[in-house]
């Protein structure tokens, strides 16, 4: 199973672990992509005061507390579904799959890889990826 860039948009992370494990067949692997709020960017937003990129665009109305954001003076506004929820560290984003059972079997951010969100147009460098086996079966995602 394949999620690139779409943890942080969603709701409820529990449900949307859990249903990762229901889907999966057993001992199969998810591989997740998501923006690393503990990024170089993201930490360089934060000393000059400014919101991180990865958490800029929160609003309807376009990108807020960062005027280097990706969107930054698009036309349009941000549809619901481009609007982040929640921006996991590589910490975090390991702990929610862990807390669920899941074996955390590889994490990489190859620096080749560019993925889409909100990062500086300069510097896109690649979201946290990791490679997550699920339990015996889908229904048994006990801790390995």
């Amino acid at each position: 199973m394949h999620a690139n860039q779409v943890i942080e948009h969603v709701k409820r992370l529990d449900h949307f672990v859990t249903e990762v494990a229901r889907v999966l067949r057993p001992g199969g692997r998810a591989v997740v992509c998501t923006e690393n709020l503990a990024s170089w960017h993201n930490i360089a937003a934060l000393v000059l005061g400014y919101v991180p990129f990865s958490a800029t665009n929160v609003s309807s109305r376009g990108p807020v507390g960062n005027p280097c954001a990706l969107h930054v003076g698009d036309d349009e506004t941000l549809v619901e579904a481009m609007q982040h929820i929640h921006v996991l560290t590589h910490v975090g984003l390991r702990d929610i799959f862990e807390k669920h059972g899941f074996r955390i079997e590889a994490n990489s951010a190859p620096a080749t890889t560019r993925c889409s969100g909100a990062r500086p147009r300069a510097c896109r460098s690649a979201a946290r990826t990791m490679r997550i086996s699920s339990g015996s079966s889908p229904s048994d995602c006990s801790p390995t």
